[in-house]
């Protein structure tokens, strides 16, 4: 999901504007330091262990007591106007009455959750002036009274408080131009340490566009929060390729891509070595793109990349017909796929609802079809 949003007239000079946001569901795996004892595997991959360590993780991630608040409004398309006005009178009367608190930036939604409108404030004095704000702003009749006239132009809203990441820092201003983006992560739990790891390496290659980076503490937990700027989309197109291209960057996005990153990883290393590579993507626009970036790193052409769905049984099917009609053996099935299960609505078409119940199946499905239509299966050793 992805917005591209514009800074609202009530903010100080001094403050930022965000724009689009991207809310990607992300799987990371644990990390372990390769040695004698390990399988192929971990030294394989080059993975580093993380101790674990006695401080909570919001410790170990950030240095700093200040603490962030994002808001998330979502206005009726009648009420746009109204709701602004309202909000920057808000904005004035809070910032008198609670100094400690400041509101780094507003933003409006342009590209993605259209009519929504993004509001990120700074509480100076960390978890005592945010109890201090909430307080203030439920027992302040001005306040009070603010708030609710503005919830009658409201269809939904919600919250979360957030801590920077020691290696982004706290957000400064930027002068790139009008554009600024937020690619919003839901991490699996206890993967938070090993993203932040990965995270301060890769920071390194985007510094210039890079803004801020949050994890949520209070509200929906293991979200993390990426904020860059760009001029425009046409300069976001050319950075983001650009990077792609520097030594380094295209490692930490692999290993912390989730539904591509370890799958990936340990395809591009076998192709490097020599195999045969058969890679199963369920978009055909993944495929295309995973065929790419494959070729383009290893220089291979014995690299295959094939479409298959694993919600719809059907494809699952065609994919182990056209490969075993194709292949002339299968030495090794690597089985790194995730619970692609999305959330559907009533009133959804028969495949949809299927596509649930397939999913966790078609796994187990696709081993067995290959495997039982090969004319020859070598067992691999560690």
């Amino acid at each position: 999901m992805a917005s591209l949003c514009g800074i609202k007239r009530f903010l100080a000079p001094s403050s930022l504007s965000l724009g689009s946001h991207i809310a990607r569901a992300l799987g990371t795996s644990s990390c372990r330091q390769a040695n004698s004892s390990d399988g192929w595997l971990s030294k394989l991959l080059h993975v580093r262990k993380i101790e674990p360590g006695k401080d909570s993780h919001s410790r170990l991630l950030s240095d700093t007591e200040v603490v962030y608040e994002l808001q998330i409004h979502d206005v009726k398309p009648d009420g746009v106007q109204p709701y602004l006005k309202g909000y920057e009178t808000y904005c004035q009367l809070l910032a008198s009455k609670a100094p400690d608190c400041e509101l780094v930036g507003s933003w409006q939604v342009v590209i993605g959750d259209q009519d929504q409108y993004l509001h990120i404030w700074r509480f100076k004095q960390g978890w005592r002036s945010a109890h201090s704000s909430i307080h203030l702003c439920n027992t302040d009749d001005d306040l009070v009274k603010l708030q609710t006239d503005e919830s009658k132009y409201l269809r939904a809203r919600q919250n979360q408080y957030m801590l920077p990441f020691s290696f982004w820092g706290n957000p400064e201003p930027k002068h790139h131009g009008g554009m600024y983006e937020i690619r919003s992560y839901v991490l699996k739990p206890g993967t938070m340490i090993e993203w932040g790891n990965n995270w301060a390496r890769g920071i390194t290659f985007r510094k210039a566009n890079a803004v801020a980076g949050f994890f949520s503490q209070i509200g929906q937990l293991y979200m993390v929060h990426h904020v860059w700027t760009y001029k425009d989309l046409q300069a976001r197109k050319e950075i983001r390729e650009d990077n792609w291209r520097k030594p380094g960057w295209d490692e930490c996005v692999a290993y912390t891509g989730g539904s591509n990153g370890l799958g990936r990883t340990l395809c591009l290393e076998l192709a490097r070595r020599g195999a045969r590579v058969v890679i199963a993507c369920r978009t055909r626009l993944r495929r295309d793109s995973t065929a790419f970036f494959l070729r383009e790193k290893t220089g291979s052409f014995n690299v295959r990349v094939m479409y298959m769905d694993l919600t719809n049984l059907e494809s699952v099917r065609e994919f182990a017909k056209e490969l075993i009609a194709s292949e002339e053996r299968l030495d090794c099935i690597v089985n790194n796929a995730g619970n692609n299960i999305a959330t559907h609505v009533l009133g959804v078409v028969r495949h949809e609802v299927c596509a649930r119940y397939n999913t966790q199946l078609a796994k187990m499905y696709v081993r067995i079809a290959i495997v039982a239509g090969c004319t020859t299966t070598t067992r691999t050793k560690e």
